[in-house]
């Protein structure tokens, strides 16, 4: 399974959605469950699965599904 697909799985069993409805430019706010609590949920959720640790900073800010790839991916 390839990172995207792993980040989709995750997003979609947060979001409670199909995984066809998760693309690589889905931010904050683009589906109704991904608000304030959600983004906390999906973070986590990322930190969980992949063996990461995001700050505070990084918690407001990766605010779509590309931004949280590139940071896995250590991408700036």
């Amino acid at each position: 399974m390839t990172l995207d697909d792993r980040l989709a799985a995750v997003a979609a069993r947060v979001f409670r959605c199909d995984p066809a409805q998760i693309t690589r430019d889905l931010a904050i706010g683009d589906l109704p469950e991904w608000d304030s609590l959600g983004q906390l949920l999906l973070l986590t959720e990322v930190e969980r699965e992949f063996g990461v640790r995001f700050d505070g900073e990084q918690l407001v800010n990766l605010s779509n599904l590309a931004l949280i790839r590139n940071k896995l991916t250590g991408k700036p």
